[in-house]
């Protein structure tokens, strides 16, 4: 066995340090300003790279604790009489042809439109 690394243990290394450049470069407008009007290429800032929080880790693994359980109470738990005769009507608008599934996102689209719209002016 060789003691230098492998080129596909070396390759997404390179890659996410050129992509992390190229991110730095693309976000830094006063270089791009400076490198298209003067004609002068700059170096691209440094930026720190991103780090963890223990309050960011404990959201992620709550969400995913959450979207777990949830998931499996909507698969095991049986359906009870009441919930199923107040959705009754919600489900016959919804019968699963595409034209159901158009006219849903429609629908929604025009709603967020209707919603975002007045905050934009």
């Amino acid at each position: 066995m060789s003691s230098r690394p492998s080129t596909s243990i070396c390759a997404p290394s390179t890659r996410s340090a050129r992509r992390g450049r190229a991110g730095a470069l693309f976000t830094d407008t006063g270089g791009y300003r400076r490198t298209v009007l003067d004609g002068h290429a700059t170096a691209a800032p440094a930026h720190p790279p991103p780090h963890w929080q223990l309050t960011g880790i404990l959201l992620g693994l709550l969400s995913a604790a959450l979207a777990i359980t949830l998931a499996t109470l909507a698969v095991r738990r049986p359906v009870h009489t009441g919930t199923a005769a107040l959705l009754a009507p919600v489900r016959r608008l919804q019968s699963g042809h595409i034209g159901d599934y158009v006219a849903w996102l429609i629908a929604g689209t025009a709603l967020l439109t209707l919603l975002t719209v007045p905050g934009v002016r």
